[in-house]
């Protein structure tokens, strides 16, 4: 299954993915300023190993010469990725019950599980991706240190063609 976010065609398999923004939960919590990413994804990796990535996306994004515009914009994504990490383990500990979020799906692998924080910029060149990076690094440095995230391997700035490389996103490339 693929659904268009950002102008790309993201591979949301059924059943590993929660669409965050979509649920009653996060409506609820919208009003009180709580900021999300598009989605959650399960998936596994290498060794049978799981992941859970918190999936942000963008068709395109500041410069990062125009300072103030970049700083804030860097300050969104992580804001994003910050509420998205503390409401989803609000609810896998019991403080944010929900019956109906579509978060508890993810209860049976959350405490083995790898976590990601993946933000994929549509219309990026590779070589502006270093910059995005790391910038989030910096911004995200006490969400990595609390959850033992490696930021080189569990923050990840892609642009499409990367996110297609890696099976986030389909190639619209019609055959």
């Amino acid at each position: 299954m693929a659904a268009l976010e950002s102008e790309m065609r993201f591979i949301k398999p059924e059943g590993e993915i929660c669409e965050i923004e979509e649920t009653e939960l996060y409506e609820k919590l919208r009003q009180s300023g709580v900021k999300t990413v598009e989605y959650i994804r399960t998936r596994k990796i290498s060794n049978n190993r799981q992941v859970l990535a918190w999936i942000e996306a963008k068709t395109t994004f500041a410069n990062p010469q125009t300072r103030q515009s970049f700083d804030g914009e860097i300050d969104k994504i992580a804001d994003k990725f910050a509420h998205s990490l503390e409401m989803f383990a609000s609810v896998m500990m019991n403080k944010l019950p929900d019956s109906k979020s579509e978060l508890e799906k993810f209860r049976q692998v959350y405490a083995e599980a790898q976590f990601q924080m993946i933000f994929i910029i549509k219309e990026h060149k590779k070589e502006w991706l270093m910059t995005v990076r790391d910038a989030l690094h910096k911004k995200l440095k006490r969400l990595w240190k609390i959850w033992n995230l490696d930021p080189n391997k569990d923050i990840l700035v892609l642009n499409e063609e990367l996110a297609i490389k890696f099976q986030w996103v389909q190639d619209n490339v019609v055959l």
